[in-house]
């Protein structure tokens, strides 16, 4: 990945996510809570090298169960993903 690739991903997520909840070298972690009374975090991952990032998204709103793992290659590709984590912690705030 390249480095400005790399800046761009943590730059967007910070921006669209607000601070991270922690940062341990090169991996960065957010807790997106959902608007919702006692809402369970949606758990977002960055985590990588010099030469590539991996996002993780862990959903327990998410009734298959499945994890996002996804090596990040461009700039839409990070923008593509914020929205879908945007629209994941809109819907988990919605009652059922």
């Amino acid at each position: 990945m390249s480095a400005s690739l790399h800046d761009y991903v943590h730059s967007r997520f910070a921006e669209v996510f607000g601070p991270p909840n922690m940062t341990m070298g090169k991996d960065i972690h957010w807790a997106l809570r959902p608007n919702a009374p006692n809402p369970i975090p949606i758990n977002v991952l960055v985590n990588g090298s010099d030469t590539q990032a991996i996002l993780w998204v862990f959903d327990p709103y998410d009734t298959t169960g499945q994890t996002i793992r996804l090596a990040l290659s461009s700039e839409a590709e990070v923008d593509r993903m914020i929205l879908q984590i945007q629209d994941r912690v809109k819907k988990a705030g919605r009652p059922a």
